[in-house]
């Protein structure tokens, strides 16, 4: 068993400067890029503010969330919210479950996961509804993310684990691999070595 955890830990370690480097890059690229973004969003103010109340508004709200995703997430929310309410008035589910996993996951980076749990859930359910098995994963994959920063690891895998599965199902390789790492990563937080290199090598 000792063993065993000398190769978990130094598979481990392998993923985790992989991890690393993939974020270093990320954040190489968005401060090569901030500048771009701020110039986009503007555009796409610019943009809201002569566009009518229709489904074209409700994707240009999106798209400026997305804009303020990972650099001003209380603009993200706002925008989201905005998208919500939209997309709700003129009955247009799918566009619903995207504003309000925006929302939710603006929460999450503010801080405020109760906020991001109840959103998150709200879009669960209504893809559930509709039957929207991408809104569904997305939605279970967040919440899942959510309920680990939240420090609730066994609740984070009841989610994580059925996303990855619908999301396999769907051959959507990249977010299925994101799912794992997460899944991984809350077995390691649960003191479970051998579940959490498990998945780490299906990486």
């Amino acid at each position: 068993r000792r063993r065993r955890k000398q190769i978990y830990y130094c598979t481990l370690n392998c993923q985790q400067m992989k991890h690393i480097f993939r974020i270093v890059c990320l954040v190489a690229a968005f401060n090569l890029n901030a500048d771009g973004q701020n110039s986009r969003a503007d555009s796409l103010k610019q943009l809201l503010e002569k566009a009518p109340q229709d489904s074209n508004r409700v994707n240009l709200l999106l798209e400026t969330a997305g804009a303020f995703y990972f650099s001003k997430p209380d603009s993200c929310l706002r925008y989201s919210l905005q998208a919500r309410s939209l997309a709700k008035e003129l009955h247009l589910a799918v566009s619903e479950i995207v504003a309000l996993n925006f929302a939710g996951e603006a929460s999450r980076f503010i801080g405020n996961y109760p906020e991001a749990l109840i959103l998150q859930f709200e879009a669960l359910e209504l893809s559930r509804k509709i039957k929207d098995r991408e809104g569904e994963a997305g939605s279970l994959g967040y919440i899942g993310i959510t309920y680990i920063e939240f420090g609730q690891y066994r609740l984070a895998l009841q989610y994580l684990l059925p996303s990855s599965t619908i999301k396999r199902q769907m051959s959507n390789k990249i977010k299925y691999t994101f799912d794992l790492t997460n899944i991984g990563h809350a077995y390691d937080l649960l003191n479970m070595p051998d579940s959490a290199l498990y998945y780490q090598l299906n990486l």
